[in-house]
């Protein structure tokens, strides 16, 4: 290999053992052919991503700062924690944490974000006890989208698992009011058809009326006629 100089610019030269092969110079990584350098293709995403890189030098998507800004946040770890590994001590840190938290400023802070909303609903669906008690927990923390999501994903339990839905309403201590939203609120299904959406409320009648625990009898009478308004 020899080293040729010619102006500012600093060429390799590379000589192949056999004499006969022809001879390469080299600039960094491209290959000089026919006295212009190679170029190297590049797909539309790719170009695309560059000149996106060049509009904005530094400065990340929203979602994504969003999200980081989340995770940095001690509530949004113990979220995420309990999300990715639901034990009992990641449960106890995060009920802790909503339980005590009564300022509005401060649920503004401890309420899961809409992304850990759809996972703590999705846990809810498949029953994970410690998931439906933080629902019931956290629930009036939320708003919008999220709160729809999780009153429903707690009034379905109410047709799947009618004793651990009133047990667990009665450990969380709800008013009648939030009582009330969370029984009539009936899978998305049925909400634009009236026989279907009587025919749901029915089904749950029946289904709340299954649990005969002496204990849940008067929430369970509450809830039956909640929906039978």
């Amino acid at each position: 290999m020899a080293v040729i100089q010619r102006g500012d610019i600093r060429w390799f030269r590379f000589e192949h053992p056999d004499k006969r092969r022809p001879v390469r110079l080299r600039r960094h990584s491209r290959i000089l052919r026919k006295g212009r350098p190679r170029q190297h293709s590049s797909s539309p995403s790719s170009r695309r991503r560059k000149a996106e890189e060049i509009s904005m030098p530094g400065v990340a998507p929203v979602a994504l700062a969003a999200s980081l800004a989340l995770l940095s946040s001690p509530a949004g770890i113990e979220w995420a924690n309990f999300l990715r590994d639901p034990t009992q001590r990641n449960y106890e840190r995060v009920f802790r944490m909503v339980d005590a938290c009564r300022s509005p400023e401060c649920e503004a802070e401890a309420r899961p974000d809409s992304q850990q909303v759809r996972a703590l609903v999705s846990r809810v669906s498949h029953d994970d006890v410690r998931a439906v008690q933080l629902a019931f927990q956290c629930r009036r923390m939320l708003d919008g989208g999220d709160l729809e999501d999780v009153t429903r994903s707690l009034g379905s339990l109410a047709d799947t698992r009618p004793r651990r839905f009133l047990r667990e309403a009665k450990r969380s201590a709800q008013t009648d009011r939030q009582l009330r939203a969370i029984v009539r609120m009936l899978p998305q299904r049925v909400v634009d058809d009236d026989a279907a959406r009587h025919s749901a409320a029915a089904a749950r009648i029946q289904s709340l009326l299954t649990v005969k625990d002496r204990d849940l009898r008067d929430l369970r009478d509450v809830a039956v006629a909640f929906l039978r308004e």
